[in-house]
């Protein structure tokens, strides 16, 4: 399903994920175990880049991993804001993403370009639950946003009960970076979060999963 996204869009980001989902089910198989580990790795990683730019003098592993994780999503709030907070630009009320509720003063460029516009990178800014809040209803949104998004993970937490913990994390993580990045219906249609809510609940669960599982 990840190969065909990809032949219809020829995004990077569909390649990534179908490397991504089968590389975590076993890394997860694996270490499900030693989760209480990870808070460690994650303090140990940042005196590892404190180390290199000692060292090294370099900021590779700040600039890929902290940086971008903490940072940029943070700035990028702030560049929404100040945006839809001029009296010349409305907000978009999601017609971006939904054409049956009209056309979107923003659909020629996108709002992502006109966000990096703004900002001065040039670059596609596209941002998470908060940008895309604002953008859409403003500060209704901060409340809004929050409840429609908690929806679609109770959702995901009830289609996916007795699973095994490997394909659940697995889908926890890829749906926390699909939110990371991108607005909540194009999530939704476009970036497979309800069809993965659909192929969830139409996995066999219980004794009926266990008992295929035993059999290979």
């Amino acid at each position: 399903l990840q190969y065909f996204a990809f032949c219809i869009d020829a995004s990077k980001s569909a390649v990534f994920m179908m490397i991504f989902a089968l590389g975590m089910y076993f890394i997860i198989k694996i270490i499900q175990n030693y989760f209480s580990y990870i808070p460690w790795l994650l303090c140990g990683g940042i005196l590892l880049a404190f180390v290199e730019k000692v060292v090294l003098h370099t900021l590779y592993i700040t600039a890929v991993f902290y940086r971008r994780v903490f940072f940029v999503p943070t700035k990028l709030n702030y560049d929404f804001y100040n945006f839809f907070s001029m009296p010349s630009n409305e907000f978009d009320f999601y017609r971006s993403s939904l054409d049956f509720l009209g056309s979107s003063p923003y659909k020629d460029d996108g709002i992502p370009i006109l966000i990096g516009r703004f900002n001065g990178s040039g670059a596609s800014a596209n941002n998470g639950m908060f940008s895309d809040a604002y953008a859409n209803l403003g500060i209704c949104g901060m409340i809004v946003m929050p409840i429609m998004i908690m929806v679609i993970f109770k959702l995901l937490e009830l289609v996916s009960a007795n699973l095994p913990s490997e394909i659940t994390v697995s889908v926890v993580i890829m749906i926390s970076l699909v939110y990371i990045s991108s607005s909540f219906f194009t999530n939704l249609l476009s970036h497979g979060v309800a069809l993965t809510i659909l192929v969830l609940f139409l996995i066999p669960k219980g004794n009926i999963y266990e008992e295929h599982r035993c059999a290979l």
